[in-house]
């Protein structure tokens, strides 16, 4: 197995597989409907450390329109400005963009080793891309590979790394969405899946696997990509030292929506050994049961996530408009006790770990 260089250099006849055979790496930009951001991706790709071989724009704006005009005079000034080779490719706009994705690439003339998939939103830094293929290369099993995202606007702070479940497919939103990016994650390196968004797949591997699954939505397909991945003995590895910024509107896992983590749930189920899928699927839908009432109440209350509904009360109550455990104190007498349900409520409060807001006591009247 040959290591990579410690700088490798940025001519694309570099021998990049393992076995010293040539590779080659193109770049697949995924337009939309408002090409805004085209430009920048381009530029931030044309100059990366490493060149990619090809850069292929897949163009998802309708045929004819202004923005589709827009997006040929933009790759028209990056091919006056750089040597490598751009390509338009119309995408079908009623097919998921995965689908677009996996024809462009089965539809090369000359078939690449890597493609690596960037959806404008993304920008990519000048290392993006030597730390992947350097990963990459490093390890002959490895055939998907993720970076670290960043926030645009604020790069010190995280968007996603890779797509984390458990055994049942419940996702885990780690990191959480503006996490402070401290290098608390650096050390991660193999992964169950990554996001679509910056990741180098190996085209060979994507044949084989078929492309993506397209009933599993977005963050379901990756997901079941990665766990096919697994099952065919490659690893998805995620290389923190290549970092793209994402804007906070491309679908990572930090912030999963109810579809997609029923996606996420039908994928373990799908993925899963067959004589488990019953129990699977029985401890799958306990657990959803169980954990409806605790999402209403970390939805209504006030106060934070977990907390707990007391029966009989529509919803907790803020501390400020709390129910105290006795009655107020008339002037000169002793406290009432309160209520059964103002008690209730109280405890519920204490028990989901609100705090009570102190209120000050208005001064005495002068006399």
């Amino acid at each position: 197995m040959t290591l990579a260089p410690a700088h490798p250099t940025a001519t694309p006849s570099d021998p990049l597989t393992p076995d010293g055979a040539q590779a080659t790496v193109a770049a697949v930009v995924i337009t939309r409907r408002d090409p805004g951001g085209l430009a920048d991706l381009l530029t931030a790709v044309l100059e990366q450390s490493l060149t990619p071989d090809a850069v292929i724009v897949l163009d998802r704006t309708p045929p004819g329109s202004p923005a589709a005009a827009t997006v040929g005079d933009v790759v028209d000034r990056a091919r006056s400005s750089h040597r490598v080779p751009l390509t338009i490719v119309p995408g079908d706009q009623r097919a998921p963009v995965r689908t677009a994705i996996h024809r462009a690439l089965l539809d090369q003339q000359d078939p690449t080793t890597l493609a690596w998939l960037l959806p404008v939103g993304t920008t990519p830094e000048t290392g993006a891309l030597v730390a992947l293929v350097d990963d990459w290369r490093r390890s002959p099993s490895t055939g998907i590979l993720g970076p670290k995202h960043v926030d645009a606007e604020h790069p010190n702070l995280l968007q996603g790394l890779s797509i984390r479940t458990t055994r049942g497919g419940r996702l885990l939103p780690r990191p959480a969405p503006g996490e402070p990016d401290q290098g608390q994650y650096d050390r991660l390196s193999d992964v169950l899946a990554v996001p679509l968004a910056g990741s180098l797949v190996e085209r060979d591997l994507l044949t084989d696997l078929g492309g993506w699954e397209r009933s599993f939505g977005d963050v379901g397909a990756d997901l079941d990509l990665g766990w096919r991945a697994h099952a065919a003995g490659r690893r998805v590895v995620v290389v923190p030292s290549a970092r793209v910024h994402t804007d906070a509107a491309l679908t990572l896992v930090s912030a999963p929506t109810p579809g997609q983590r029923r996606a996420a749930r039908r994928v373990a189920l799908a993925r899963a050994p067959w004589w488990t899928v019953p129990a699977m699927a029985l401890w799958i839908a306990v657990t959803s049961v169980l954990a409806g009432p605790r999402a209403v109440a970390a939805q209504a209350s006030p106060c934070g996530v977990g907390r707990v509904l007391v029966p009989g009360l529509p919803r907790p109550v803020p501390w400020h408009d709390r129910p105290l455990a006795h009655a107020p104190t008339p002037r000169g007498g002793a406290p009432r006790p309160a209520g059964p349900v103002r008690a209730a409520a109280r405890r519920a409060h204490v028990l989901g770990g609100c705090r009570p807001r102190r209120r000050r006591r208005a001064a005495p009247a002068r006399r």
